[in-house]
């Protein structure tokens, strides 16, 4: 067994006795409680911090940020919501913060003695509120957790421009603490960055990690503080960064079933009697359009091909419609649509069948298929209608009719299941951060260049898919260049990169090559869309559903912006919970007024404006008549039936025609046939 998952599974339950009621308490008790004890030992509570962590970190991501990030799908919970009671913040500060700042009080007293502690603790803690500040916006940080001493009932909120400055003074404090040769009785076993053979923290990734941890946070502060992001972001480049995937802040879960294994593991997979395609993470449409327009080959490295996880393959296998052409086919059994011909005996008798061909309309199986975000269209718009149907019949969602709960492509198990990695930041993040800042602060394209490619070969590494060469020369990804690809079902999106169009275009290419690199990295997606808006995705749309949303549009609505604060906030800490919400809205570009002004709408200071949200009710909230096209998998597997039938080969595997085409499904469903440009012009015998 992996150290980390040995250790962690041995001893995370220390987590919760060096406060004995730390696991329960509410965020106030922790700070007004006389009697708690505030002598501890990180070897006593580390690993169960670092748990908890990771399970709030999954819980996240499985139920707010995948779909936040509109690559993963959980489809149960698409529609917008907002949590009242919200157990993440409560979560964070008792089971995460309480711990960490105790810790930090105790070492900073002595950082002579105790400085690698002390840098461990406030790298982790820095990113810890990287995170809160980074879903909510302001937070109680410098007011956050009391000592004990008195019974404290008002705990300010740090504007997020204060958060994110203490953020980087502590990463580069504690850079420094580690640079310096800070003592090294850190710890016997750590869960983050143990050594393989001993389990002792790996000094040298502690101080790759806080210094590329600075430089992710001085970019995602771009738009609060241009000039506090480029003195963080050139200075943290001049120092130790990630260098490979052995760098990446990756978390192990353990095999323990109630001390290590995966949050996700228990949660959907676990002694689970059945299964529903509602709860399992899966791939997004707006995904699948980039993966598919670029050929890259995260698709298959990453994803379940439709109907993998299906016990029984053959059964319920999700079929669309194509329509493809081949040679004439002049057969004379009715029973028999793919060969019959009306016309038999005139096509026989007037010998000229080489120069006609057959529209066949097929069905097949795709080998990927998105999964739905839950809607399809929202009230007010329609379907345009079918004109091959003489009865005038609407169009239905050609997404939405799944022939099965397996048809969807759902992420590959090692991403979910019982000792899964959860990655926090990478080296291609940290490539893309440097072709970023290359181009933003220097306008040095070619410094830029060489850490954007870097970035794609780290990215394609980190999840299995070496061969990146041909996806790296494709229009769109080679810099420098474009490249428009498919649409969305609905037609209301395309998969595009306009790499051509200057500085623009390049940083354009760098944002979205780490929106796919970060797959399964929600938050960093999250943060990268909010504060670039550089996929500029369509809205969430609805369908007469019934959402407890203050401010909610029945047709359309933007995704989350932020999360709300619980009630318990705005009762117990109202005074405080009121001027976090003047922060919130003092440095927000574009902020709503519903809920006092915290709702899930309001955009965080450190984001861009959504583009053109002041025309978003003539752009979305009119009637559309919608006229569906599934344009990715049109001709995919060929536009001729002896095309089609060399790619089922290749695909199946194998050689006999008749076999490979019934593993794809292949089925013809008419046929009609035409003359081809070069028909000889027959002219009738006339008499003179």
């Amino acid at each position: 067994m992996n150290i980390k998952s040995y250790f962690l599974s041995g001893i995370v339950a220390l987590g919760c006795m060096a406060f004995p009621t730390g696991c329960t308490d509410d965020f106030e008790e922790v700070n007004s409680n006389p009697n708690k004890v505030y002598n501890v030992d990180l070897g006593d509570v580390w690993s169960g911090t670092v748990k908890r962590s990771m399970d709030l970190f999954s819980e996240l991501n499985y139920n707010r940020l995948f779909n936040f990030s509109r690559s993963i799908v959980v489809q149960y919970n698409t529609n917008p919501s907002q949590d009242t009671g919200d157990s993440y913040f409560k979560k964070f500060y008792v089971e995460i913060m309480r711990d960490l700042v105790a810790l930090e009080r105790r070492y900073s007293e002595n950082p002579e003695d105790f400085g690698t502690r002390l840098a461990i603790i406030k790298t982790w803690k820095s990113y810890c509120y990287y995170l809160m500040a980074s879903l909510y916006g302001p937070v109680p940080m410098s007011d956050a957790i009391s000592d004990g001493s008195d019974n404290k009932r008002y705990y300010a909120y740090d504007s997020e421009k204060e958060i994110y400055t203490a953020i980087l003074k502590d990463l580069n404090y504690a850079y420094e603490l580690l640079e310096a040769g800070a003592p090294t009785e850190a710890l016997e076993l750590d869960p983050v960055f143990g050594d393989g053979a001993t389990g002792a923290p790996d000094l040298q990734k502690w101080k790759r990690f806080a210094n590329s941890l600075r430089l992710n946070v001085a970019m995602h502060v771009r738009n609060l503080d241009e000039d506090l992001a480029r003195e963080n972001a050139l200075e943290a480049m001049t120092r130790d960064l990630f260098t490979s995937n052995d760098d990446n802040a990756d978390l192990r879960y353990g095999t323990m079933l109630e001390n290590s294994s995966s949050w996700y593991y228990q949660r959907f997979i676990y002694n689970q009697t059945s299964f529903s395609q509602s709860q399992y993470p899966a791939m997004s449409e707006y995904l699948y359009i980039y993966l598919s327009s670029f050929n890259d080959p995260r698709l298959e490295a990453m994803f379940l091909k439709s109907n993998e996880k299906n016990p029984s393959a053959t059964s319920n296998v999700y079929v669309y419609t194509d329509t493809i052409t081949r040679p004439h086919v002049c057969g004379t059994n009715s029973r028999l649509t793919d060969n019959y011909c009306a016309d038999n005996k005139k096509h026989m008798a007037d010998g000229l069948n080489e120069f006609r061909r057959d529209t066949l309309v097929v069905e097949m199986t795709a080998p990927y298929v998105p999964l739905c975000e839950l809607n399809q269209l929202p009230t007010g718009w329609e379907w345009a209608n079918n004109p091959a149907d003489a009865n005038g019949t609407r169009f239905t969602d050609p997404l939405w009719k799944y022939q099965g709960e397996y048809n969807p492509s759902f992420i590959q198990d090692r991403y979910v299941d019982e000792t899964c990695t959860l990655t926090l930041l990478s080296y291609a993040d940290v490539c893309f951060l440097k072709a970023e800042a290359e181009l933003a602060f220097r306008h040095n394209s070619g410094a830029a260049r060489e850490a954007y490619e870097a970035g794609i070969r780290a990215a394609m590494e980190r999840v299995g898919a070496n061969d990146c060469t041909e996806y790296m020369n494709h229009d769109g990804v080679k810099w420098g260049t474009s490249f428009k690809g498919f649409h969305d079902r609905r037609m209301l999106y395309q998969a595009s990169i306009d790499g051509g169009n200057g500085e623009d275009g390049l940083l354009e290419q760098v944002y979205k090559q780490r929106w796919l690199a970060d797959i399964m990295m929600p938050l960093e997606q999250w943060n990268l869309e909010r504060r670039t808006r550089a996929l500029d995705f369509p809205p969430f749309f609805l369908s007469n559903a019934s959402v407890s949303v203050d401010g909610i549009n029945s047709t359309y609505n933007y995704w989350t912006e932020r999360l709300i604060y619980p009630n318990a906030e705005h009762i117990k800490n109202s005074a405080a919970c009121a001027e976090g919400i003047g922060k919130l809205q003092a440095a927000s570009p574009f902020v709503r007024t519903e809920r006092d002004g915290d709702n899930i709408f309001t955009t965080l200071g450190f984001a861009k404006k959504i583009p053109g949200i002041e025309t978003a009710d003539q752009t979305w909230g009119r009637s559309h008549t919608i006229f569906p096209r599934l344009e990715y998998w049109h001709h995919m597997w060929g536009a001729t039936y002896d095309e089609v039938v060399e790619k089922a080969k290749a695909y199946t595997g194998n050689s006999n025609a008749t076999i490979a085409l019934g593993l794809i499904k292949f089925k013809i469903n008419s046929k009609k046939v035409y003359d081809t440009p070069d028909m000889p012009v027959i002219v009738d015998d006339v008499e003179e």
